[in-house]
């Protein structure tokens, strides 16, 4: 584990506080096409949180886009996370990868053990797997927490990633009704 932090803390040298993914330009250009502010949108979303923490027994959920330098949440249920700085939020690392992350225990993952934001919030488990645009950029994050360290079967994954996947079509349909 030493050696992976090491290449990691180097792979990301050149950057500030936080990861980027490699296409984050154009990734910014298609968040902006799913901008909604609508009160339809937000409870469809919290609707699917709302299934989320009764289907995996956690104590919350949330959707939210990650711009430039801050995580938005269009949606959070069982919990009340207003905007972070992408350098505090769990979903910048999730945004990377286009399967479910899952981090079993946050206090034991250096990247976030002294993260105070979410120690206050009691997330000790996150589960995040990213919102994909039709033409494959990942703009944000269905994401769960919980106040235990938990597992998170190869099924659950399957699971967070159809809620994920309804979750875009909910963007991606209201997009296709504004223009």
């Amino acid at each position: 584990e030493p050696v992976a932090l090491v290449e990691h803390s180097l792979a990301f040298l050149s950057q500030t506080a936080y990861p980027l993914p490699e296409n984050e330009e154009a990734r910014l250009a298609a968040l902006e096409r799913y901008a909604d502010d609508s009160e339809a949108l937000n409870a469809s979303l919290t609707r699917l949180g709302q299934l989320a923490t009764e289907l995996f027994d956690l104590n919350s959920a949330a959707v939210g886009l990650m711009d430039a330098h801050h995580e938005r949440f269009l949606s959070c249920y069982g919990a009340s996370f207003e905007t972070l700085a992408r350098e505090k939020s769990i979903c910048t690392y999730a945004l990377l990868d286009d399967e479910v992350t899952v981090i079993e225990d946050v206090s034991e993952d250096p990247r976030f053990s002294e993260n105070e934001g979410l120690a206050a919030a009691g997330v000790t488990f996150y589960a995040g797997m990213p919102l994909i645009t039709p033409d494959g950029h990942a703009i944000g994050v269905f994401c769960l927490h919980d106040s235990e360290p938990r597992t998170f079967t190869e099924r659950d994954r399957e699971l967070l990633t159809l809620l994920a996947e309804e979750a875009m079509e909910q963007l991606e349909l209201r997009r296709q009704l504004r223009e």
